[in-house]
């Protein structure tokens, strides 16, 4: 049940629209402030272009993994995590790529391959 949730568009355009959000903070100027948790914005904006991928594969029409949901969304939502501590030993970047890569129904399929044989 959490996976179809998960997976369903609105759940997914919900997700999208936070990482939008995260990257549209961190593009704003350093001085602007507000009642946001505040993100690692040199992570951001490092992983930006990455971001983009997430936020393209979150919106894709069809359907996707629950496992790159699962993990766009624990990203988003670990305030410990590379995306809003300094201190996170996690790479933002590699962290997003996985989360794209876990969205790509294909890879999904050649992973359940891989682990058949």
């Amino acid at each position: 049940m959490r996976a179809d949730l998960l997976v369903s568009p609105a759940m997914r355009a919900d997700l999208a629209g936070c990482w939008q959000n995260v990257l549209d903070r961190a593009e704003e100027s350093p001085g602007v402030r507000g009642p946001r948790v505040p993100v690692v914005r040199p992570r951001v904006l490092a992983a930006r272009a990455d971001i983009r991928d997430l936020i393209v594969a979150l919106r894709t029409a069809g359907p996707v993994p629950a496992r790159g949901v699962a993990l766009a969304d624990l990203l988003i939502s670990d305030s410990a995590g590379p995306l809003y501590s300094g201190r996170s030993p996690l790479d933002l970047r590699a962290s997003i790529q996985t989360a794209v890569r876990g969205l790509d129904p294909s890879a999904s399929m050649a992973a359940e391959l891989e682990t058949a044989d």
